[in-house]
């Protein structure tokens, strides 16, 4: 998937300063477009800037509400608007800051990018992502709430450690 455009920012707290209900002002840097080369510079952040359609914000809340309503977690993730309406603030969930489920989160992102509300297209626009298309079972065990991990192996990521498996195998990983 290298050179695909994932436009995310890393911030610390002290870049996204508060300047209204959540809106931030920001300090545009360099953007990462790679998810792996972002995974490496995330690990410990909680705050990025994602760049998106101007159009796009509502969609990618709406998909990620329901993805969250459905698995139950709390707390949830947070979408700010900045001053620029291409740009959204994202204060990440701790409940996906586990390696595997970052990761996910980040491939969710890409997904969520191509839902469009009004039109209801969830599952396509889930399966719209090749992380998420070639690991189909694994993603539909883990929104079922299958979404603890017991690997024998040290996967960071999620389509490392699920592409190719059969579904007996996803099962002994993805658990309640």
């Amino acid at each position: 998937m290298r050179g695909k455009k994932f436009n995310v920012k890393i911030l610390s707290l002290a870049d996204i300063p508060k300047c209204g209900f959540n809106t931030f002002q920001y300090r545009m840097c360099n953007w990462i477009y790679c998810r792996e080369d972002f995974h490496g510079w995330n690990r410990y952040n909680k705050k990025w800037l994602f760049a998106h359609k101007g159009h796009d914000r509502e969609n990618i809340i709406s998909f990620f509400s329901r993805i969250e309503k459905k698995l139950g977690i709390i707390p949830k993730t947070v979408f700010c608007a900045t001053q620029r309406k291409w740009v959204t603030v994202i204060i990440m969930s701790s409940w996906w800051r586990k390696s595997l489920r970052r990761s996910l989160f980040t491939a969710l992102l890409r997904a969520s990018l191509k839902y469009d509300r009004k039109k209801r297209n969830f599952d396509a626009a889930l399966y719209s992502v090749s992380y998420l298309k070639n690991t189909k079972y694994a993603i539909s065990r883990f929104m079922r709430g299958y979404a603890n991990f017991h690997l024998k192996w040290g996967f960071e990521q999620w389509y490392s450690a699920f592409y190719g498996l059969d579904e007996e195998e996803v099962d002994e990983i993805l658990v309640k």
